[in-house]
């Protein structure tokens, strides 16, 4: 399998009196990822499963970052950095049913990052009960690890030395309490009660500051780090499902949760992602819309999403006035909520059916009613003032597709 990602950055917005755009941060990574993969899975009978498999990734990357340096009033390029690295993860998992209302899975997972050696062995275990066809209960538990954004293991100081290059694998203990109810066929009801405890997170080596890599979105942070970082997240979450019924179908969840965080100066903050809640409605419904011997379907969609603001640092504004630049107030980092997030997308589909041929014609239109959703601030040097952004507007996507 292969697959490649590139995410990239520029932001230019400050108009100079001549009229140009001064570049004031750009950051562009690119990645492809080769898997190779082998899964060996057996069924000894109707009480014991094992499934074991191994995945070996073969990664190349592109990294390049820079920005407008304003002591030096010039544009610097700071990290240019190509190369290739590869993981391998390995799994086992058991599965054993001593009864049909009893299911108990048991595994490990293994994690080996090659570009500086290091290994995270992750321990999985799950038990669900069945009362009977409508109620079911489960419980599980795991340890998960997760490798940093590879960026941050090439940045150098001033003498062009590597800042991180023994950074660890972050993990996360995961448990999960979880009900599933079925009162009526094709219609599922769930309750979700979890809690995470993450560790060995990246924050700031021989400085005592709020930064956590938690919170990193855009570019990459130019710091010196190690894993003594910690993080928590914990919440409760409602999940409403109707399977596919006469064409028509419709999943609803609302989720209350906790985003907290530890940094290098050891205080418990919300995390820039802590906006309390989550609702979300998709639904959809499809019309055999056959004529004159042309096999035909209609289908429309929407979806609804609504999210807490998340959570940003204050800016010093006389401060920044005093540099020309965004200065954030540190030991305030993720006090202030943003406004709340919500967006309307919706779908429309024709499907046609030939013999040995299908085609389908389908019109998304994302932020249906064009919401300026709030997406930041920043300090302006040019008006003095902290202003803000907004997210997308509307935007349609029209497409084709053919499928033999």
């Amino acid at each position: 399998v292969v697959s490649g990602t590139e995410n990239a950055t520029d932001f230019n917005q400050f108009l100079l009196p001549d009229y140009t755009r001064r570049k004031e941060f750009e950051t562009v990574s690119k990645q492809t990822k080769t898997t190779l993969s082998t899964v060996l899975s057996h069924k000894f009978n109707a009480k014991h499963y094992i499934r074991t498999g191994a995945y070996v990734n073969f990664l190349n990357f592109d990294f390049t970052q820079g920005s407008y340096q304003l002591a030096e009033e010039q544009f610097r390029q700071e990290l240019d950095q190509t190369g290739q690295t590869q993981t391998v993860d390995g799994f086992f998992q058991w599965q054993y049913r001593p009864t049909s209302r009893v299911t108990f899975n048991l595994g490990a997972h293994g994690l080996a990052m090659l570009l500086n050696n290091r290994v995270s062995l992750e321990p999985r275990a799950s038990l669900r009960y069945a009362h009977n066809p409508k109620h079911a209960f489960s419980i599980g538990y795991g340890l998960h690890g997760q490798i940093p954004t590879l960026g941050v293991y090439f940045v150098k100081d001033v003498e062009g030395q590597l800042l991180n290059p023994d950074l660890d694998i972050q993990k996360s203990h995961h448990l999960v309490f979880s009900y599933d109810y079925s009162p009526v066929k094709n219609l599922r009801l769930k309750s979700e009660l979890y809690y995470q405890r993450l560790f060995n997170i990246g924050v700031e080596r021989d400085k005592t500051s709020s930064f956590s890599l938690l919170n990193e979105i855009d570019g990459i942070a130019f710091r010196e780090l190690n894993n003594s970082g910690l993080g928590r997240n914990y919440g409760l979450e409602f999940t409403a499902e109707q399977f596919l019924t006469r064409g028509l179908y419709f999943l609803a969840s609302v989720s209350l949760y906790r985003s907290e965080y530890r940094g290098s100066d050891e205080e418990w903050r919300s995390s820039r992602f802590d906006g309390k809640f989550a609702t979300s409605f998709t639904a959809g419904k499809e019309w055999d819309w056959s004529r004159k011997g042309k096999n035909r379907s209609f289908g429309v969609n929407i979806k609804l999403l609504g999210t807490g603001g998340q959570k940003a640092t204050p800016i010093d504004l006389t401060a920044s006035i005093a540099r020309g630049e965004t200065v954030y107030i540190d030991d305030q980092a993720f006090t202030n909520q943003q406004p709340a997030y919500f967006r309307l997308d919706t779908g429309f589909r024709l499907k046609r059916n030939y013999k040995h041929l299908t085609t389908t014609v389908s019109l998304d239109i994302q932020n249906t009613t064009n919401r300026a959703n709030y997406g930041g601030e920043f300090y302006n040097p040019f008006t003095q003032k902290v202003e803000s952004w907004s997210q997308g507007p509307l935007i349609p996507v029209l497409a084709y597709r053919l499928e033999f």
